[in-house]
């Protein structure tokens, strides 16, 4: 079967095995695309690539290599020569940038550098080569192959969707300012548990303050309130930048913990 070109999640388009790698690399390096002509490129796009890099007028300043050579091509016949501090640039419908397997990744300064072989790293394991980037000076262009990708992505991706559930939690529980809005019946409950009058219950409550006060409160099952406390340690470390593991099932919880409250403690 036939595969379809994709949109990343970075401007761009990649054929799905290539694009799965991809993200997949995105994410474990930060590089990836920040233009969609650093995917794929159409034969149009190709061709005004070709024409910002390549020129037919020989007077104008031209690359000269460590020989002394121009890059010269030959497009419909005419000769074009590389203009001089342009990267080369493949004759339109010879581009690798044509078939869908090609990515020039932002952020890669040169070939000898701790970037590049962190980067190169990572990509070999996912069937990502330079060696045609390298064979033209460009630490950046990179080509997958997806028979040589062994890589598994099951997990990375299972990650992935646990940390977009996190931050949907984090989305939904927070605020403008940090803060859950409590319903009134909340703040009955709330009120009744603390000998307060309603109006004396703030409508607002933080996030933290929240999950403290769900995880004390006397549920039916107990492992809730564990599971509660367990969610706020882990939304603590997610602010602080930490990479943690966020199950389906603690996700749902803190997503319906705030209308929940309400309930179990009026019960």
């Amino acid at each position: 079967m036939a595969e379809m070109f994709v949109d990343l999640s970075t401007p761009g388009q990649l054929l799905e095995r290539t694009a799965r790698s991809y993200e997949s690399l995105r994410l474990a390096t930060g590089h990836g695309t920040t233009l969609p002509g650093h995917a794929t490129r159409t034969l149009e796009m190709q061709a005004t690539v070709f024409r910002d890099y390549y020129t037919t007028d020989a007077s104008e300043p031209l690359f000269r290599g460590d020989n002394g050579a121009l890059d010269i091509r030959t497009w419909n016949g005419v000769a074009w020569y590389r203009r001089s501090g342009r990267p080369s640039a493949a004759i339109p419908g010879t581009s690798n940038h044509g078939r869908g397997r090609t990515v020039d990744f932002q952020g890669l300064v040169g070939f000898d550098t701790p970037t590049y072989h962190a980067f190169a790293l990572e990509a070999g394991k996912r069937g990502w080569s330079n060696a045609e980037g390298q064979r033209v000076g460009e630490c950046w262009h990179w080509n997958h192959n997806p028979d040589m990708d062994t890589f598994e992505y099951e997990e990375d991706e299972l990650m992935a969707a646990k940390d977009e559930i996190a931050a949907e939690v984090i989305k939904q529980l927070k605020g403008p300012a940090g803060k859950v809005k409590l319903t009134w019946a909340t703040r009955r409950a709330i009120a009744a548990a603390q000998d307060k009058k309603v109006e004396d219950v703030a409508d607002e409550m933080s996030l933290d303050d929240v999950l403290s006060y769900a995880a004390r409160a006397t549920f039916d099952n107990a492992a809730l309130a564990v599971e509660v406390e367990t969610l706020k340690a882990k939304l603590e470390k997610l602010a602080a930048g930490v990479k943690v593991d966020v199950s389906v099932d603690e996700a749902a919880i803190a997503r319906k913990v705030v209308a929940a409250l309400a309930n179990r403690l009026t019960e």
